[in-house]
């Protein structure tokens, strides 16, 4: 069986990587889409999910949220 991304998963994911980049000394990062493709999450409302968590946490960061069309 496939994984399959959830909201908690994706706000997790989120919330990982901008402690990582915070340890590294970033002072910017760019998310893709989290858990929507090969995560079966719905992109519109992974976004949404991503995005909450930016606004709420990413204060000290500059962020961009990346959507990538074929």
């Amino acid at each position: 069986m496939a994984w399959r991304a959830s909201a908690e998963s994706i706000c997790a994911c989120t919330r990982s990587a901008l402690a990582m980049a915070r340890d590294l000394g970033y002072e910017s990062i760019a998310f893709p889409v989290l858990g929507s493709g090969s995560g079966g999450f719905s992109e519109d409302d992974a976004a949404s999910l991503i995005t909450d968590v930016l606004s709420a946490e990413a204060i000290d960061l500059t962020t961009r949220l990346v959507r990538f069309r074929a």
